[in-house]
Parts: C-alpha cells; sequence; structure tokens
C-alpha cells in the first residue's frame, strides 16, 4: 500500500472532505443522518484512505466553471460633457455682462451642439 495512502489527513484535506460532504447534501445525494454520520467519521478519520472511504459511492462534484473577469466599462462621457456645457454657458454669461450684448448668451443653445459634435468625432 502506498505510504501516501497511510498518513494522517491534513487539516486541509479534512475540511475539502466537509466542504464537498456539504455540497452532497446540498445536491440531495446524502439524507442529514448520513451527513451527520459521515462528517463524525471525517473528523475521526486515521488515515487518507479512511477519508476517502467515505466518497466511494458518491458521484464526484463538477466543479464550477472559472469565473472570468467581466470586461472594463467603457469610460464614462458624462463629466467630460458636463465640463463642457458648463464652460460654454459660463463663458458666454461673462462674455454678455461684460460687453453689454446679449448675442453672447446664443453660446448657451451651441453648448448641445457642441457636444453632439464633439460625441460624432468620436473625442467622447
Amino acid at each position: 500500500m502506498d505510504d501516501m495512502a497511510d498518513a494522517r489527513p491534513s487539516v486541509a484535506e479534512r475540511e475539502r472532505a466537509l466542504q464537498e460532504l456539504s455540497q452532497q447534501l446540498g445536491a440531495g445525494r446524502l439524507t442529514m443522518t448520513e451527513f451527520d454520520e459521515r462528517t463524525t467519521l471525517a473528523t475521526q478519520a486515521d488515515t487518507r484512505v479512511e477519508l476517502a472511504a467515505l466518497f466511494t459511492d458518491l458521484p464526484g462534484i463538477i466543479p464550477a466553471p472559472p469565473v472570468t473577469p467581466d470586461p472594463p466599462a467603457a469610460a464614462n462621457p458624462l463629466p467630460s460633457l458636463t465640463v463642457l456645457a458648463g464652460a460654454i454657458t459660463v463663458f458666454s454669461i461673462v462674455s454678455a455682462w461684460a460687453a453689454g450684448n446679449w448675442l453672447w448668451l446664443l453660446l448657451i443653445a451651441a453648448a448641445p451642439v457642441a457636444v453632439m459634435v464633439w460625441r460624432a468625432r468620436g473625442v467622447a
């Protein structure tokens, strides 16, 4: 028999066994009584063979597919567009007040046009 099979199971191996037993219980392959008995045996197992014997009549758990990170989200252009529209508005109000000419206020109406042109060129 293999020397490693006769070795005492580590804490990590026992925890993995208990997690797999929990998954088997969640999948409906074990009753609560069987789960209790097997978890007791898993904590008391002296060798890896005894630990492995708890799973001989159970199918292996299919591992969950690896989680792939989502691609990074595109930058939100709203802050830059807001700054542009705000800058045009402030400039037109200050210019109208300083020059005493209301025609500068027409730039406020031009702000949405500037934003649309900016978007069309792909800047934002």
